[in-house]
C-alpha cells in the first residue's frame, strides 16, 4: 500500500519544478530549433524543387536549341552540296565546250589535210597510172 508522507509530496514538488522548468526554459529551445530545421527542410526542397524546373527548362532549351543548330547545318550543308554540284556542272559544261571546240578544230585540220590528200593525189593520180602501166608492160603500146 502506498503511504503518503514527506518525500513523497515533496518528490512530487521537485517533479513538478522540474516540468515547469523544462516545459519554461528547455521546450521552447528544442521546439524553436526543431521549427527552424523543418523551415530550412522545406526552404531547401523548395529550392530543390525550383532548380529541378530550371533544369527541366534548360533541357528543353538545349534539346530546341540543338535541334535548330542541327536543321541550320544541314540547311548549309544542303546549300554547299547544291553550290558545288552548280559549279561542277559549270566546270563540266565549260569542259565539254572546250572539249567540242578542241574536235571540231582537229575535224576541221583533218578535213583540211584530207582535201590536201585528196588534190595531191588528183596530181599524182595520172603519173601513178603511167607508172603502173609501165610496170604491167603496157607502157606507151595501148595508149
Amino acid at each position: 500500500m502506498v503511504t503518503l508522507n514527506l518525500t513523497l509530496v515533496i518528490e512530487l514538488g521537485l517533479f513538478l519544478l522540474f516540468l515547469w522548468g523544462t516545459s519554461r526554459y528547455v521546450l521552447p529551445r528544442v521546439l524553436q530549433s526543431l521549427d527552424e530545421r523543418e523551415s530550412s527542410i522545406e526552404a531547401h526542397d523548395q529550392r530543390a524543387q525550383a532548380d529541378t524546373e530550371r533544369a527541366v527548362e534548360l533541357e528543353q532549351t538545349y534539346k530546341h536549341e540543338t535541334s535548330e543548330l542541327h536543321r541550320e547545318a544541314e540547311e548549309r550543308l544542303r546549300a554547299a552540296r547544291r553550290s558545288a554540284q552548280d559549279k561542277h556542272a559549270v566546270t563540266v559544261i565549260s569542259e565539254k565546250d572546250r572539249a567540242d571546240e578542241e574536235v571540231a578544230e582537229v575535224r576541221e585540220t583533218a578535213a583540211e589535210r584530207v582535201e590536201e590528200e585528196r588534190e595531191a593525189c588528183a596530181r599524182i593520180a595520172p603519173e601513178l597510172a603511167e607508172a603502173m602501166l609501165a610496170r604491167l608492160g603496157m607502157g606507151e603500146r595501148e595508149k
